[in-house]
């Protein structure tokens, strides 16, 4: 099963909850694209699942101001958090984030985002 947490457009950070009924390994799908006003340089977007930081989609940039898509990627997560609630039925939140991986990765309004959960 697939679930989009993310589908907007920048600039980033971006932050995003999703509940899903499911426990165990999953995986992240993300894409999006970035620029730069510097050459030569490697672009990226960390990801970070609950807080914990899973891994950077990258592209390398040899020129300026031109949005560049970052290589697709999907990072293992685990869903391990309980349930709660008497009885507990109630699916935890997970929180996904994105954010430039350095100074000299830019976004804006016209670079789109998407995460996917993969369970």
């Amino acid at each position: 099963m697939a679930q989009v947490i993310i589908n907007q457009p920048g600039p980033l950070p971006l932050t995003a909850t999703v509940k899903t009924g499911s426990t165990g390994p999953a995986s992240l799908a993300v894409a999006g694209s970035v620029w730069s006003e510097t050459t030569n340089v490697m672009l990226g977007v960390d990801v970070e699942f609950d807080g914990t930081a899973v891994g950077t989609a990258k592209i390398f940039s040899n020129g300026t101001d031109t949005h560049r898509a970052l290589v697709p990627m999907h990072v293992p997560v685990d869903l391990d958090k309980p349930f709660t609630g008497d009885p507990p039925t109630e699916p935890p939140d997970y929180t996904v984030t994105l954010k430039p991986a350095n100074g000299d990765t830019i976004t804006d309004e016209n670079d789109w985002f998407q995460v996917v959960l993969n369970i």
